[in-house]
Formats: C-alpha cells, structure tokens, sequence
C-alpha cells in the first residue's frame, strides 16, 4: 500500500521581533541538560555533495576546526568533533555560510532520549498478546528465520527467556563487541519483540521465535544518538537484518537517521520506530521507509502521553506490557518505546510466513489487515489502525511470488507545479496505473533525478527565488519498470521575501567576536547578544551592536566579552522599506587567550 497521503510537508519560517527574554531550552533539551556530559555533545554530522573531492572536504574540516572522530561510510556521513573553542551551533553556521556549495546535509548529532514511563505494577499480565491476536497467529507461523535488531541500550545477555535467541551484535557507542544492556532499556524493548515463547519461562514476545541482534547506541544514561543510531541500522543491513527497532524520540528530525533507514529499505528491510511520548501533536511527517508506532491501551484507546501527526502508521500496545527486564527478572512498563517492538514482531511474523515480500509489501499487508480505530481509514492518532497480528500473517500467507514482470507503468498525467514561496515549488500528478502496482515515482527537474516519492506530490525545497525550472516524473514498479516520462511542468518561483540569508561568527578573540551575516535586500541591523544561560535556564539578549549602513552585506564586532565563555546571539534586520527579520538564536564561545 502506497501511504496514501503526502508526507513531504514544507516548513515556512517564522520572522519577526521577538523579546528580549528568549527560552532557549525546549522539553527534550531540557531533558538532555539532566544526563552528565558526553563526548557526542561536541559532534556534529556532515555529508558532502559527491563531486566534493577528498583534498577539499580535508581543507573544510581544516579551515572550520573539525576533527574526524568516525565515518557512517555506507552514508558518506562524516562524524566530526568541533573545537573546544567553538559550539555546536557555530561550527554550523561557518559551515553554511562559508562551504554550502559543497555540503549536502550538516546537523548535529542529537541525543536522543529513550521514551519509558516508568513501571507499572497494577497489571502484571500479557493482554496486549491476546489484543494483537499473536495466539491465533502462533498457530501458523512463530518468527522463525527473521532477526530483528534492537538499536538500543544492548540486551541482558544472561536473561533466560532472550539468551538462546541472541545473535553477535555491535556496540556502537564504545566501538566494541560488549553489547550487555548498560541502562535496562534495551532488554525490555527486546523482550517485547522476540522473548523466547513455549518454554515455561516468564515470557512470550509476539514474534517468539525470531533472533535478536543487540545494537547498543546509548551512554550509560540512556541516549542514544543520531550518529549510533544511523551506524547500528546500516550494520543490521549489511548483516541481513529485515526489522531494526528504534525507541527513542526525535528520530524524526534527524536526516542522517532518515538515510539510514532508506539504505535498510533499500536491502530489504525496514526500520520500526517510537511515535513519542509527548502525548502531543508532531509536526514530523515521516517516511516511507520507517513505520511510526503509536500507543494503545487495553481498551484499544490511545495512551494518553503517545505522540500524534502525520508520523503516525499504526498503533500497537503500549500500555502495562509485561516484559523482560536486565538482571534476568520482568515486570510491567509502558510507552510508545514498547508499541514499537511489538509492531516489529508483527512484522517478524509477516516475514517469516512469506520471506519473498519486499518492504512495501510487509507495510501493505501490516497496514491493510489492521483494526480500524478513530476515524475511519488513516487519522493522525492511530495510524491505519491498531496491529493485528492473525490477520496480517493470515493475509501474507496468501500473497504468492509474481511471474516475471516486464511491463511499465503508465506515464504520469496531468503534471501541475506550482511555486507558494520563493523557495518552495508544489508538483502534482495524476497517478500512473500498472499489471501490477506502481511502487513510487522519480521526480526530475531538468534532466537531474530530485528523488522520489510513493506518493503523488512532491515538494522541491531547493530552489531559488526569480527563477524558472522545468519539472518532469516517471513512475517505476517493483520491478524497476520504467514508465514513459509525464508531460513538462514550468513553474516560476516569486522574488524571495526580505530575509537573512546567512551568518556566521566570522572571527574571534579571547575578548571579541566578529558576526557577518547576508540579507537579501539592503537593510541595517543590530546583533543582540547575552551570556548563553546553563541547565536550561533562560537566556537574556540585552546586549548589542548596530550596522546602521543599509546594505546587504554586514559585519559587527562584539567587544568587552568575557575569555572562553559561551554567548548567544540574534540578527535582527530592518530593510529600507520598512520589513523586518530575525535571525534563530545562535550561540558562539570565546577564545581561552
């Protein structure tokens, strides 16, 4: 099944003045100022374009003051540790202004909190099995042949109800082999998916009888992150590994996760993660190479602290899930860090009954064979509905192995662009048919491959203002049949809106930093700046410094700073017309001499 709705959502930037006083923690940041200090908190992660030689990435990471502290080759995603002199946020920004021609992607590399709410000792049985229909399911098949791996805190490599089942595993957080469960996380979210079934031991899992492939990506707090995780579900691909369970928030915002998850998909298999416990609406639309699991309860109602959006592809249990716990014992927990694994182990069992499905498949038969629950068909709260395990393997028993197919789809019709910001155009198609299925559509501007979508919409977010492209798409099935190409869509983008294109601390001193920044029409503007406040405490701007020449190039400096101290800072610029614009909050460090 294709998702059936558009999960490319553009994102407008929000401008204006903003107060003085400005909160630079939000609640997962905060959570974050709470675990002790990690060597990640200086690593960010940054892919180049490929045309970018080695020489020249060297001479990057030399000019920005990076130091090369892993590679995610099979991404081509470079982990680099910034400077003690420098933050995370300023290497960034150098790197942005300076170097974004030969920089494909660059972020931080994020710590990511595990999403558990703690035990729950008043329901101390296994109803989310029985819910799932995994009894009925037994009957058929019970995950044999499939192994699922558990990007997270390791697994307890003793436990008698996960020991037999466990396969060799990689901890990605200390680059050894030791992957024994450092927090207590990880061997819940296992047992969740896989403990060992018919053996008068403690637990089941719903896919009992699958492998389990300990990838530990945390700190002994807990965290994992972004450059773990992407590392753990690129090694579970290359080692044949169909399900990799992530139960962490905010998975997805990151990039680097994302194209981990794509090189899974494109080895066959896919990546099953945590919607989140905010109990909140998430902007994050997901993809189609990672299922999101929400949450429910025994009463087949969404858990009131499970994350909602268009993230969401299905719900499974979350609720009281009695499962393993480090040290060999079990107990009761609940979140969308245990929907996730037990939606994995629907998929084990999906794979084990018919190991030939491709990913698509596994999702179209998970997300087609489920309870519908809230409003008919797919809703943000609960995906297409929640998990049932019977049905689905039930169904994947019936899907047989086409015959060869050597028929293309149909070309695209009706190709429609249209450009709602200067840095945004909107395409449109009619969707294409085929003997068999359409599995997506290529998206090409000129004669440049964009990407692709298996919906029929696709937003291109790298254009420029005042300018006019040509857009055509093509549709491919499973085969890798390749339509005809759609009709030609010319679409003209709108002048840009006054804005602040780019900045950077240019330089600095033990004393001084030098701010530069861009804007797109000639404009003044003033650097407000403050000592940057610790543990999430609230940062005050009332400091500044002013460019009164109206151009669009500017420089200020900032003297009277303090040595080797953290400073946060905003742009904020007003164009001879009258308009005005803020920069986000950045942050920067002095020299220590």
């Amino acid at each position: 099944m294709e998702k059936m709705r558009n999960r490319l959502v553009g994102y407008a930037g929000i401008v204006g003045f903003v107060a003085l006083i400005i909160g630079l923690s939000s609640s997962a940041n905060a959570a974050n100022d709470e675990r002790p200090a990690d060597p990640h908190d200086a690593f960010i992660l940054v892919k180049f374009k490929p045309s970018v030689s080695s020489a020249k990435r060297q001479d990057v990471f030399r000019r920005h003051r990076l130091k090369v502290a892993g590679e995610i080759k099979q991404l081509g995603v470079h982990v680099m540790q910034v400077s003690d002199e420098d933050t995370r946020e300023e290497a960034l920004d150098r790197l942005r202004m300076k170097d974004a021609g030969k920089i494909e992607s660059v972020e931080i590399d994020a710590a990511h909190e595990p999403i558990l709410i703690p035990n729950d000792p008043t329901y101390s049985s296994e109803w989310h099995l029985p819910k799932m229909n995994a009894p009925a399911a037994w009957d058929t098949i019970t995950g044999s042949g499939i192994t699922i791996g558990i990007a997270d805190s390791g697994i307890d490599p003793t436990h008698p109800d996960l020991a037999s089942h466990l396969v060799p595993g990689w901890n990605f957080y200390d680059n050894n082999s030791t992957t024994s469960d450092v927090y207590g996380h990880g061997t819940k979210v296992a047992g969740s998916a896989g403990a060992i079934g018919n053996n008068a031991v403690g637990v089941a899992g719903v896919a009992f009888n699958a492998k389990l492939m300990p990838l530990r990506v945390t700190d002994t707090s807990g965290y994992g992150y972004s450059s773990t995780i992407s590392n753990a579900i690129t090694y579970a691909a290359d080692h044949g590994v169909k399900l990799v369970n992530v139960s962490f928030g905010g998975v997805c915002s990151s990039s680097t996760i994302a194209s981990a998850s794509q090189y899974l998909f494109n080895k066959g298999g896919l990546t099953v993660v945590a919607a989140g416990n905010t109990g909140a609406l998430d902007s994050c639309s997901g993809n189609s190479t990672q299922v999101y699991a929400a949450a429910t309860d025994s009463a087949d109602a969404r858990a009131s602290f499970s994350t909602y959006g268009n993230s969401v592809d299905v719900a499974a249990p979350g609720v009281s899930i009695y499962t393993t716990t480090n040290g060999g014992g079990y107990g009761a927990v609940s979140g969308t860090s245990f929907a996730s694994p037990n939606t994995a182990g629907a998929l084990a069992l999906i794979w084990s009954a018919n190991p030939g499905l491709s990913p698509s498949q596994a999702q179209d038969t998970l997300f087609t064979t489920v309870k519908d629950l809230g409003t008919a068909g797919w809703d943000q709260y609960y995906g297409w509905g929640r998990v049932d395990a019977a049905a689905a393997v039930a169904k994947a028993l019936t899907i047989s192995a086409p015959a060869p197919d050597t028929t293309a789809p149909s070309a695209p019709a009706n190709l429609t662009g249209t450009a709602p910001t200067s840095s945004q155009v909107s395409l449109s198609w009619v969707a294409s048919t085929d003997n068999v299925g359409v599995s997506g559509y290529k998206v090409f501007r000129g004669s440049s491959l964009l990407g692709t979508t298996t919906s029929t919409s696709y937003a291109d977010n790298s254009v420029a203002a005042s300018t006019t492209y040509s857009y055509t798409t093509q549709a491919y099935d499973a085969a890798n049949n390749l339509s005809l190409a759609s009709n030609v869509a010319t679409v003209t983008t709108p002048q840009a809106p006054f804005s602040i294109t780019s900045y950077a601390v240019t330089s600095k001193t033990s004393t001084t930093a030098t701010i530069t920044w861009t804007s797109n029409k000639a404009s003044t503007g003033t650097v407000w700046y403050g000592l940057t406040g610790r543990k999430g405490a609230t940062t005050t701007l009332s400091l500044s410094a002013t460019d009164s020449i109206s151009a669009t190039t500017h420089t200020v400096v900032l003297s009277g700073l303090t040595k080797a101290t953290s400073y946060s800072y905003q742009i904020r610029a007003q164009s001879s017309t009258g308009e005005s614009v803020s920069s986000p909050v950045s942050t920067f460090k002095t020299l220590r001499r």
